[in-house]
């Protein structure tokens, strides 16, 4: 037999069975809050092991070939188990070493459909327009808003009632996540096209309406960072000259616009918190919501245990008392985080994995787009929205905790599988 290829997938079912999988995965991402407040969290991580089941069986790959990419997480999983049997081993800890688990398990053993990661694009899109539109209504048809979550769950709507500005969510940063992830595909969608359908570019503009509405910052400066950065990646020479000094004209226009109009512009949500917290840092106050207290508990406990830190999951428990008076909070900082939980051991494991899926999707990106190969359109598309979310992954880390939110994990992993499958198509090795 030979080992060096895996075997055909000629069972039209157990293909569409793995893509049925995967797809499950990717709504599950989407419904974390839903399942932890109707069951529990070991629910949730059941459905996850089952559904990755589903696709790992069906994909039939009985044999793990020696590429460098896919078991490049091994290290960080081992990192993220040895860590947490070094902690307190709290649930929400066992249920991130479980949906890395089910990542590791889909990047190892992954597929070669493009097809099958595009569909998954759009389930993305459409679950991303469904809780964009929660925000819209409940901001601008409240009426419509409470007819449609009469249909919710009992339990979960008794939660929705209170949020402001969440849509179908319990957080504004919730419904901020589902949406920047429906508008990196859509915009991966489109970008390079030379013309749009009229829904391509409406879309987009609904979704960031919405996000414009949930008022947070963070996630919208770090999407157009990235979306800055995606670019800027694929040129060089004077053509990346000429997007610097468009980019730099466009940012002073802007600039101009949000100064001359700036007292209407304040009662849009996002725009009015950005006003209100340059005049806080001008007068003095503290603009980081009270995180720069965790930032300085985080290098704290860094500083007491630097090699292996106090173990994976255990920073939300340290900070009653210490940063604050009941409340469990993680750092807002995964580098930060990181350091206290897992010392500068796992800190360098961790980077240096996110820096190597990152770039060799940036080159692999970039390269797509100078062949310019028709061929090559859908892994274009994916290319693109794997750099992308990754690179969005990687700006929110600086502020958020999507290391340690099983949406973002799950999305950033998927992110991890489309580059890990398309270097293995391009192994030479692999014959389908």
């Amino acid at each position: 037999m030979d080992y060096s290829k895996p075997p055909k997938l000629n069972n039209r079912y157990a293909v569409d069975m793995s893509a049925l999988g995967l797809t499950l995965i990717i709504v599950l991402s989407f419904l974390l809050h839903l399942f932890t407040r109707l069951f529990s969290g070991y629910a949730y991580a059941i459905l996850l092991a089952v559904f990755t089941m589903i696709c790992v069986v069906s994909n039939r790959k009985t044999v793990i070939r020696g590429n460098w990419l896919t078991q490049a997480w091994f290290f960080a999983a081992a990192m993220i188990v040895f860590s947490f049997l070094h902690s307190q081993r709290s649930n929400g800890a066992l249920l991130d070493i479980i949906v890395f688990t089910c990542g590791l398990l889909l990047i190892v053993f992954n597929s070669g459909d493009e097809n099958e990661y595009l569909r998954c694009l759009s389930v993305i899109k459409a679950l991303a327009i469904f809780f964009a539109a929660g925000v819209l209504l409940q901001i601008f048809i409240p009426p419509l808003y409470r007819l449609i979550i009469v249909f919710f769950p009992s339990a979960y709507r008794a939660a929705l009632v209170s949020g402001e500005r969440s849509g179908f969510t319990l957080n504004t940063g919730f419904s901020a996540g589902y949406i920047i992830a429906g508008l990196v595909a859509m915009l991966s969608g489109t970008a390079g096209a030379k013309r749009l359908r009229l829904r391509d570019a409406i879309m987009p503009l609904l979704l960031l309406a919405a996000l414009v509405m949930t008022g947070k910052r963070g996630p919208a400066v770090f999407l157009v960072a990235t979306v800055i950065l995606c670019y800027l990646a694929p040129v060089s020479g004077s053509r990346k000259f000429k997007r610097y000094w468009k980019l730099f004209l466009l940012g002073i226009a802007g600039l101009l616009f949000l100064w001359m109009f700036r007292d209407a512009l304040a009662s849009i949500p996002i725009i009015g918190r950005t006003f209100d917290s340059i005049k806080a840092y001008g007068e003095g106050e503290d603009v980081t919501s009270g995180r720069s207290r965790l930032y300085v508990w985080a290098l704290e406990l860094f500083r007491k245990n630097p090699l292996f830190g106090i173990g994976w999951g255990r920073f939300r428990t340290t900070v009653v008392g210490n940063v604050t008076v009941a409340k469990e909070l993680e750092t807002h900082d995964i580098y930060l985080q990181l350091l206290a939980e897992t010392g500068i051991a796992g800190f360098i494991v961790f980077v240096s994995t996110f820096l190597l899926f990152w770039n060799t999707t940036r080159i692999a990106y970039c390269d797509c787009v100078r062949k310019n190969d028709p061929d090559t359109t859908g892994w274009r598309q994916l290319l693109l929205f794997s750099f992308a979310y990754q690179t969005y992954f990687l700006f929110y880390g600086l502020t958020g905790n999507p290391l340690y939110d099983p949406h973002f994990q799950i999305m950033y992993l998927f992110s991890c599988l489309i580059i890990a499958a398309y270097t293995t198509l391009r192994d030479p090795l692999y014959k389908r």
